[in-house]
């Protein structure tokens, strides 16, 4: 499911907020390919990494991080080897 779907759990004033499409990217790991949501902000002091738990993926817990995107962080979600878009 896509990021967007799951901003439907998100109460309603937070739905409005959590909009911010992720920058896509990729990072060679191992012999993983790993999939990189982000919200970059190349000045902020604050670097939070998101990761989900088991039977998780970084599109589930994106509407969370772009809440706090939106306070001028610096945001990645990873999709952690074998789970969403990591291969």
């Amino acid at each position: 499911m896509a990021w967007s779907a799951y901003r439907e759990f998100l109460a309603p004033v937070r739905q409005r907020v959590a909009v911010l499409e992720p920058v896509r990217s990729r990072w060679q790991w191992r012999d993983h390919t790993v999939q990189l949501l982000r919200a970059p902000h190349d000045t902020s002091p604050v670097r939070i990494v998101v990761v989900h738990g088991a039977g998780a993926h970084s599109e589930a817990l994106w509407p969370l991080a772009a809440l706090l995107a939106g306070r001028d962080y610096d945001i990645t979600a990873v999709d952690l080897p074998l789970y969403g878009d990591t291969y």
